[in-house]
């Protein structure tokens, strides 16, 4: 590990995510590869959102209005109960705000919205990079939902900055008995 500079190192992986996408047809069996990829504040920004879900009554409604108010999470925050299986969509907010909105191109803004410190250079490079690295952010989102929901849900890749989109966003899908409806 000594030997790897963070260039050596982000070549790696991207070599090994090449193989993987080879190798796993599937989208999921690829999501769930990834995930699991060591997050460093996943159990204080959960035990956080779990604390305004306690202090929601449990309410997922109530969830994402103190999330989208506490600048803590900075991120975009919506609920779809429309399907058979109710999902909370995320919208992250850039990594370096400031650098951001400043930023008058659009790929420069994507570089700067970036958290993933292994594909930012290619975003800003314009060099193709699989989609299935943003598994590792949606792993992000496994963790912290699950200390909410006390089991793990199911993350979605929605859209991602490499693909070309403004932002990436996550879909968590609610797990059953969560959301409670109105008779």
């Amino acid at each position: 590990a000594e030997a790897f500079d963070g260039q050596r190192a982000a070549e790696w992986v991207q070599g090994a995510v090449e193989r993987l996408d080879r190798e796993i047809d599937d989208e999921a069996t690829r999501a769930g590869i990834l995930n699991p990829c060591a997050h460093h504040y996943i159990v204080e920004s959960g035990e956080r959102m779990k604390a305004l879900w306690d202090e929601a009554g449990h309410d997922l409604h109530q969830l994402m209005d103190k999330l989208e108010a506490d600048p803590y999470f900075g991120a975009t925050y919506w609920l779809d109960a429309s399907g058979t299986s109710p999902k909370v969509f995320v919208k992250r907010r850039p990594a370096r705000m400031e650098a951001y909105e400043n930023a008058t191109d659009p790929v420069e803004k994507r570089y700067h919205a970036c958290f993933c410190p292994l594909v930012r250079e290619a975003i800003r490079e314009q060099k193709p990079v699989s989609r299935t690295f943003c598994h590792c952010s949606g792993g992000w989102f496994v963790q912290e939902w699950e200390i909410v929901f006390g089991q793990k849900p199911e993350v979605e890749l929605v859209e991602t900055m490499l693909d070309g989109a403004d932002a990436c966003v996550f879909a968590v899908r609610v797990p059953e008995g969560v959301l409670q409806f109105a008779d």
